[in-house]
């Protein structure tokens, strides 16, 4: 009687064993191609991006992707352009100033994305987020950006690091590379969840709800940041993350690149995504030109924004020193 009780258990379990590794996961993501995206003029690429906008209204107050012209009466093309990528349920003012004022600097138009369902006046923007769009967004950024300027330079935060990685694997014309606290991987080990068959319903049973939520630090941290987004959107970016943080992606990298983070010590560093991946990853880069630094008084994983970080000076200071030796000001 034992024996057939184990035996049916054990059929039990191997029966629910198959079926949840069959079940629903992220498919993985295809970087496909370049885009080859052409405008004949200054209106119809202002038009393109004003459509990206319009393809998902509502967006919230100003969080709008731009171009900001170096010269907005003439619009032409300036030697470098700079294209700046957020991270992951944020915008463009995870970048403020700081890329603005390096556009400033190098006298460079630049352009501010807003990725695939980001900036979104409604909860449930990432509900039907998948990686797909939010690598079709980049490459749809780069092509702005590449309209802009004869050489373009990549600017990138967390996700906008890793997403900014895998444009330079592939396009010529990215000719330096600037990651501030990239996500090369968590920093937490329960984000394995996120590969897992049924991943959704994991991470719902986890969190006890469809929600992801975090309380408001600021008006600003509400209006360019998610302080509550739909859990679907987290196996889409560990989709990306599978498909960019990869040695093979890295040895294509050979631009300048400067990797900005932050560190203070074991318990005082970034606990959003994993400082150890980032310097596993840094040698790795077929780049010859690269430079990093550990920056102590940042206290925020976002580390370029007077919105939340300590210490942006210093993120515009370092980029400064690593842009000037480079590239004509």
């Amino acid at each position: 009687m034992i024996k057939k009780i184990l035996g049916a258990l054990i059929l039990l379990l191997t029966v629910f064993f198959i079926v949840f590794l069959m079940g629903p996961r992220p498919e993985p993501l295809n970087l496909g191609e370049p885009l080859s995206l052409q405008f004949d003029d200054t209106d119809a690429l202002e038009d393109f991006n004003q459509q990206l906008n319009e393809n998902e209204a509502p967006i919230k107050n100003d969080n709008e992707s731009r171009i900001i012209w170096q010269d907005d009466t003439l619009r032409t093309k300036t030697p470098y352009s700079i294209l700046y990528l957020h991270g992951f349920s944020s915008s463009w003012g995870e970048g403020e100033p700081v890329h603005r004022a390096l556009a400033d600097s190098l006298g460079a138009n630049l352009y501010l994305s807003r990725l695939r369902a980001h900036g979104r006046d409604d909860v449930n923007a990432f509900e039907s987020l998948t990686s797909t769009g939010l690598w079709q967004s980049t490459k749809e950024a780069l092509e702005i950006a590449k309209q802009l300027g004869d050489s373009v330079i990549v600017i990138g935060t967390s996700t906008g690091g890793l997403l900014g990685m895998g444009l330079a694997a592939q396009d010529p014309l990215i000719s330096h590379l600037l990651l501030y606290s990239p996500l090369i991987d968590f920093a937490v080990s329960e984000s394995v969840l996120f590969d897992y068959p049924w991943s959704t319903n994991i991470i719902r049973s986890v969190v006890g709800s469809d929600y992801i939520e975090f309380p408001s630090e600021s008006d600003e941290h509400e209006q360019f940041w998610y302080t509550k987004y739909h859990i679907n959107g987290l196996p889409a970016l560990k989709t990306v993350v599978n498909a960019l943080a990869r040695e093979e992606v890295y040895k294509k990298i050979d631009c300048p690149v400067l990797l900005l983070y932050y560190y203070k010590n074991e318990e005082e560093q970034d606990k959003v995504v994993s400082v150890a991946a980032m310097l596993q990853m840094f040698p790795l880069l077929a780049s010859s030109d690269k430079e990093k630094y550990a920056l102590p008084e940042t206290g925020n994983h976002v580390i370029g924004s007077e919105f939340r970080s300590n210490d942006w000076e210093s993120v515009l200071e370092k980029s400064h020193e690593f842009l000037r030796v480079r590239v004509p000001y």
